[in-house]
């Protein structure tokens, strides 16, 4: 997965709620002649599920046809394989924003989820076995995902530290929900033991769950 796709109910006339879509690639289609008649992006849907799009969708006879699907890795007309493409109008029309991902080789994530959180301190010790670069983050559960709750929600805020097991603070950042992902990133954070803590103040109808994720070697 190179990016990924918010399709935003509040931003899209045909209503399709706000759904997460992987982009797998992005194609320049050419005509007849060898000119470029549309871009189209590649993407895939986690629940099967394929967004309501207008021109490119699996079964537009009016742009597939053999010399449109031999410009493309791969075309099945199946509107239920959960595998679409989409002109690269309507993707800008529609996406909420993008996440490029990155992948180190020796790195893993670790992940620890807290259910019904009352918003106090929370305190996540971890060891580095090994200083170097290191990634430490905290998503929430937006309300914007839950559709009883997307249009009578407040913002959710927060504040995350990273302190030594000695108390000395690091560094903090502020949170918000409507960031989705607030984040920590050292380019050097020497070996040892460490706290990170958390504490939350959560809006109106918002879900009191969150993630603290861990990225690095």
């Amino acid at each position: 997965m190179v990016a990924a796709m918010f399709v935003n109910d509040t931003k899209n006339p045909l209503g399709y709620s706000t759904v997460y879509y992987p982009i797998f690639g992005v194609y320049e289609i050419l005509d007849y002649y060898g000119y470029v008649m549309d871009t189209v992006v590649f993407g895939g849907s986690i629940n099967g599920t394929e967004p309501p799009l207008m021109a490119w969708r699996d079964n537009d006879t009016m742009y597939w046809n053999n010399h449109t699907i031999a410009q493309v890795p791969y075309y099945k007309n199946n509107t239920q394989d959960g595998v679409f493409y989409c002109s690269i109008r309507e993707f800008m029309m529609y996406i909420d924003y993008i996440e490029v991902a990155q992948r180190m080789p020796g790195y893993g994530r670790t992940y620890v989820e807290v259910l019904n959180d009352d918003g106090l301190n929370n305190g996540f010790r971890f060891s580095l076995n090994a200083s170097g670069e290191v990634y430490l983050g905290v998503e929430y559960y937006s309300p914007r995902m839950y559709p009883d709750a997307c249009m009578n929600a407040t913002t959710t805020f927060g504040v995350m530290g990273l302190f030594t097991t000695t108390g000395d603070l690091i560094s903090y950042t502020y949170m918000s929900d409507y960031m989705l992902f607030n984040y920590f990133e050292f380019d050097y954070l020497q070996k040892g033991d460490y706290i990170l803590k958390v504490m939350s103040q959560y809006g109106k109808n918002a879900t009191p769950d969150f993630t603290v994720i861990y990225y690095g070697q």
